[in-house]
């Protein structure tokens, strides 16, 4: 979402990685929304069928392994 390596205070810090988490945890259950209503890649309307998709499930993933290689 944001990041500043100048930014000194720790509360704004630690806020940018809050945020950051709780954002990410919103899309990735939109995603699980999506795949449960539409299926993952079998259907004809499936999740992965539509490019919008395809573009939203790969900023997942390198959301989630942002998150775990952060820590």
């Amino acid at each position: 979402m944001l990041e500043e390596p100048a930014l000194k205070d720790q509360y704004c810090k630690q806020t940018i990685v809050y945020l950051n988490k709780g954002i990410n945890i919103i899309y990735i259950l939109e995603a699980l929304i999506k795949i449960c209503a539409m299926g993952f890649v079998l259907g004809k309307h499936s999740y992965l069928r539509d490019s919008f998709n395809c573009f939203d499930f790969i900023i997942i993933l390198v959301s989630i392994a942002s998150v775990v290689l952060e820590d």
